[in-house]
């Protein structure tokens, strides 16, 4: 007979099962091919949405335990950049069907805030990314995005990260050089050409930061150099969801600073009470807290229901992205 605890983990994990289908079937209805699979045979979506749906199941099963959620997130984080760079490579090196409008266009982060500067609109990257972060705060840096499950990687999970305190400043000077680089290029007239060469130029010199975040052990292209993680870090609490440190509960002891990739805590921070401008919300740090003191909150819920909506909610996006994410 299945234990009540069995059956009501069970019952979680069917909420982001139903809500993916839902929000694919959606899409099939209206934007059948967006889906890759349809490209190649009739129904095809309907393999895609079977897949996301089963995905978003197994994921939320796993990551309702604690123990478990730093490595199924690390593991699911880095299988979304492999699809999303692999649709890419097919695109570019086999046929441009993988690719989303049969177009290439430069998967760069800093190219969502850039872009939209440059083009001075707001196109469907820079929509979905202020959707991403009114509804889930910063899952975008600590599930969603493509460049910074390559980053999760590299840092790896050494127990001591060295600290690095030039990141933020250095962050929001190069998201600053971003917007103002970007609106003076639209309004000088800089060729199309020479503005796409900037771009590639930074998202190679992300790919070194990322290098470097090997040695550091601390996702240094994350916290210090992309500057969509610095609107992020900015704008999420226009998200009702929090990650705070519980005082009451908090004995300092220190045990989650060596788990944080995004340096938001430190002994500073935690002899404060409060999180670095920083923390994606990932919730790495919470199976070492042996007094329970690093808690979600949402609205007036009690915190075991708010980090169960926010697992919901950001396993459902992961698995939707998962299947219609293309360049």
């Amino acid at each position: 007979m299945i234990s009540l605890s069995l059956w009501k983990r069970f019952s979680i994990a069917l909420i982001p099962v139903l809500l993916t289908i839902l929000l694919l079937w959606t899409v099939a209805i209206k934007v059948p091919q967006l889906f890759l699979c349809e490209r190649f045979f009739s129904g095809g979506c309907w393999l895609q949405i079977a897949f996301a749906a089963s995905y978003a199941f197994l994921l939320c099963w796993k990551m309702q335990n604690i123990r478990l959620r730093n490595r199924w997130r690390r593991y699911s984080w880095l299988l979304f950049s492999i699809v999303f760079f692999g649709q890419l490579l097919l695109g570019t090196m086999v046929d441009n069907v993988f690719l989303l409008s049969g177009e290439l266009h430069l998967p760069v982060p800093m190219m969502i805030i850039g872009g939209a500067v440059y083009r001075w609109e707001l196109g469907f990257m820079p929509v979905l990314l202020i959707v991403t972060i009114l509804i889930s705060g910063p899952a975008w840096c600590s599930h969603l995005c493509y460049f910074g499950a390559l980053d999760n990687a590299s840092a790896g999970t050494l127990l001591k990260p060295e600290p690095y305190k030039f990141r933020q400043p250095m962050r929001y000077g190069i998201l600053i050089l971003t917007v103002f680089g970007a609106f003076i290029a639209k309004w000088s007239g800089l060729p199309s050409v020479l503005a796409l060469g900037t771009a590639v130029l930074f998202g190679v010199v992300g790919l070194f930061i990322i290098i470097i975040s090997r040695k550091r052990h601390v996702m240094m292209h994350c916290s210090a150099y992309c500057p969509v993680g610095a609107v992020v870090s900015i704008s999420k609490y226009i998200s009702p969801f929090r990650f705070k440190i519980d005082k009451n509960a908090c004995t300092s002891c220190g045990a989650c600073i060596s788990k944080c990739r995004y340096g938001a805590l430190s002994k500073e921070q935690i002899k404060k009470g409060s999180l670095g401008i920083n923390c994606s919300y990932c919730g790495d740090c919470m199976a070492t807290c042996r007094h329970n003191a690093l808690k979600y909150s949402f609205l007036n819920m009690d915190a075991s229901r708010s980090e169960k909506l926010w697992l919901i909610i950001v396993i459902t996006l992961q698995a939707c992205f998962m299947v219609v994410a293309r360049v």
